[in-house]
């Protein structure tokens, strides 16, 4: 557990410039649980459509309605989505410019699923799993996330998920993984501060909203106690 925290944290504080040594060839530091475990890391997709009952949802309650804050790297943002992401998808839709003030619920989640949900794989990973990648993908980037995820498991690190990820994901126990990867984020909000002061307005957030995923992934809180509580 250790190699794989210290795995992902090279990862995660290589965004910011961080002198980290990563072997060359990238071995494997999550003992698989079995050949066969009872609950595959990667599955055929769900009967239950947990993207709309439990990954959305929840990082939709973290992310709130709009802002504008100057000391936001993303800038204008409105649930989450940045106005430059917004930008390309009305570009891709064909669709004249718009506020991301004006974004519309049906809009979220179109963005939010086929941009972030289904780019990284989440539809084929088991609940707790895909609610971790998928809200890192939010918070940090897509990309990142599955970087990250790759670096963990010894897989080609290039941001995609192709047919070698989901083999190597196979072996994996998906609590361990998740939990190795939510240390590591929570390392590399620390390490951004570090490295730009200005952001120091936005740790506490990011760690209230990494301690609620935390506690829904590890079944301590329910969504609704989540809900209640942010």
């Amino acid at each position: 557990m250790l190699e794989l925290i210290k795995r992902l944290l090279a990862l995660f504080l290589n965004r910011k410039g961080a002198t980290v040594d990563i072997p060359s060839t990238p071995i494997p530091t999550v003992t698989p649980v079995s050949t066969t475990p009872s609950e595959p890391i990667i599955s055929s997709p769900p009967v239950v459509d947990t993207f709309s009952t439990v990954v959305l949802p929840l990082t939709l309650i973290f992310e709130g309605g709009f802002s504008d804050n100057p000391s936001d790297h993303g800038g204008r943002t409105n649930k989450g989505i940045i106005q430059v992401v917004y930008d390309k998808y009305r570009i891709k839709k064909g669709l004249p410019p718009a506020d991301v003030k004006d974004i519309t619920n049906d809009e979220v989640r179109d963005i939010y699923y086929n941009d972030y949900y289904l780019a990284s794989q989440c539809d084929k990973m088991p609940e707790k799993l895909s609610v971790v990648v998928f809200d890192t993908s939010v918070n940090s980037g897509p990309g990142r996330s599955i970087k990250t995820l790759q670096q963990a498991i010894g897989a080609h690190v290039d941001g995609v998920i192709g047919q070698e990820t989901l083999s190597k994901l196979k072996s994996y126990d998906p609590m361990a993984l998740a939990n190795s990867f939510l240390t590591a984020r929570n390392v590399f909000y620390n390490k951004i501060v570090e490295n730009d002061p200005t952001q120091q307005v936005f740790l506490k957030g990011w760690l209230r909203r990494w301690g609620f995923v935390r506690d829904y992934v590890n079944g301590v809180k329910t969504l609704d106690q989540i809900r209640k509580e942010w």
